[in-house]
């Protein structure tokens, strides 16, 4: 993922995403009330009514400070010193968030809850090895927030155990080791062991948050989709794939239920009725970005100013889409007050409060 701060400099965020031009795909003129989407036009709009979302990075890469890791970053680098999941979840429902995605396990592969199917988790750190996905959804309940979680199919614990290769081969090729590694059947079936350990031991989730998935085959996606809408059915599905909603539209809807955009802004009012080979839908919009210069937390970390979190509202609400803001808890394990701070005086501005 990009940071915010460099896209705004960039003058990304300013204006980044047309609408879709994939065949078969239209956001014109949209006739009809036939909506052929899993959910009903009803659950879609609740989801899209939220407006705002928080996202949380925190995991082994806030202590390595790699945004990228592998098994060679131990598990006991894992290390908060006074970790406090309810005080995530409090400042979102200050801030007025109504939901939240929790990482669970980004593409290092390290396991923010107990599982079974690894070592690699935080039940091998050093000074804390409580269960962060469950205090998180109990937290979420407490205080009113409907829970979800982030899961990265791009593990490199098991698909790139050194850190050489990634750094040196040439990117397309890497792309295509990764697919072509992805077809392994060892790799799948932990996957999807630890995607069904999270749908299954932490009651019902608002989101299921996929990442990285142009690197999985479309019909593993289907499985994997088939999976989430079995054990939780009135789950929200959204795939990042690469920050376009262009890209998206070519899963939605028997993949996905949202389109994502990664720190882009839609370039004018986005429009969610979509029209795919001659069938109509209602599909959501949802715009990532952090309030602060990267994903998660490391030395140097600095806040967006509140005119650049004004400028996230005004281009994703106001233009018709969710805002799922993020924020990266420091190494003690808790959301920095001053972090926190900007981002409701940005918020209370935006909203007028």
């Amino acid at each position: 993922m990009i940071g915010s701060v460099d896209l705004l400099r960039r003058g990304v965020l300013k204006a980044g995403l047309a609408a879709a031009t994939i065949p078969g795909a239209s956001l014109a003129a949209w006739q009809g009330t036939n909506i052929a989407s899993y959910h009903s036009m009803n659950r879609l709009r609740q989801f899209k009514d939220y407006q705002l979302g928080v996202f949380v990075h925190f995991g082994i890469n806030t202590f390595s400070g790699r945004a990228k890791d592998t098994f060679k970053t131990p598990a006991t680098t894992y290390a908060p010193s006074a970790l406090d999941v309810d005080q995530w979840v409090r400042l979102a429902a200050e801030l007025g968030a109504r939901y939240m995605v929790l990482v669970a396990k980004h593409n290092g592969g390290f396991c923010m809850w107990h599982t079974t199917t690894t070592d690699y988790s935080v039940i091998n750190g050093s000074s804390d090895q409580r269960d962060v996905v469950l205090e998180f959804v109990t937290a979420c309940y407490k205080y009113n927030i409907k829970p979800g979680i982030y899961f990265n199919w791009y593990d490199l614990n098991v698909l790139h155990p050194g850190r050489a290769e990634y750094l040196t081969t040439e990117a397309n090729e890497y792309i295509q080791n990764f697919v072509k590694k992805s077809e392994s059947g060892a790799w799948w079936d932990l996957m999807m062991a630890q995607l069904e350990e999270l749908l299954t031991s932490y009651g019902s989730l608002e989101m299921v948050w996929l990442d990285r998935g142009r690197f999985v085959t479309q019909p593993r996606q289907q499985i994997a989709s088939d999976l989430i809408r079995q054990h939780q059915p009135n789950a929200i599905i959204n795939m990042n794939v690469g920050g376009n909603a262009e890209g998206a539209l070519k899963y939605a809807p028997n993949v996905v239920d949202v389109v994502n955009s990664e720190s882009l802004l839609p370039q004018k009012r986005y429009n969610p009725n979509v029209t795919i080979d001659g069938k109509d839908y209602f599909i959501p919009m949802e715009v990532c970005a952090s309030a602060v210069d990267r994903w998660v937390y490391g030395e140097g970390t600095l806040s967006l100013t509140e005119e650049q979190i004004v400028a996230l509202w005004r281009g994703s609400v106001d233009n018709n889409t969710n805002l799922l803001l993020n924020f990266a808890p420091d190494r003690t394990g808790v959301i920095p007050q001053a972090q926190f701070d900007v981002a409701k005086r940005a918020i209370d501005t935006a909203t007028g409060n």
